[in-house]
């Protein structure tokens, strides 16, 4: 199949076959509904979860390790994972846990976490 447009209506694509990047659809769609009108990508709308740690670490005045230690367990890894990730001891990430939560003024790594979420997606 190729790319092509007949009456306003788009037919079928084999993008993979064509080996073409497809241009940007035009009129209605074959069910009669028009393209969505978007300023920007959605991607690029919103802050990624990286910058959002980063700047809450910003705010708490967190070192670039801690950040890093606080990322990684946003992403769901466990203490472990994390320092086989970022190469450190699990003795020193369990330092930096320590530093996290005097820093971010709690008591806990989920304390921590919960505080994170309260300040990307605010109060609710």
């Amino acid at each position: 199949m190729s790319l092509a447009e007949s009456s306003g209506h788009w037919a079928l694509i084999d993008a993979h076959e064509a080996g073409a990047v497809l241009p940007e659809p035009r009129g209605l769609s074959p069910a009669g509904i028009p393209p969505p009108r978007v300023s920007q990508p959605f991607a690029t709308a919103l802050p990624t979860l990286g910058d959002s740690v980063t700047r809450f670490g910003r705010l708490h005045g967190l070192s670039g390790r801690e950040t890093e230690v606080l990322l990684q367990a946003v992403q769901g890894r466990h203490n472990k994972a994390i320092a086989d990730e970022i190469g450190i001891a699990l003795a020193t990430v369990d330092t930096f846990w320590a530093r996290i939560r005097r820093k971010v003024a709690c008591s806990s790594q989920a304390e921590v976490m919960a505080k994170l979420l309260r300040e990307i997606f605010g109060e609710r």
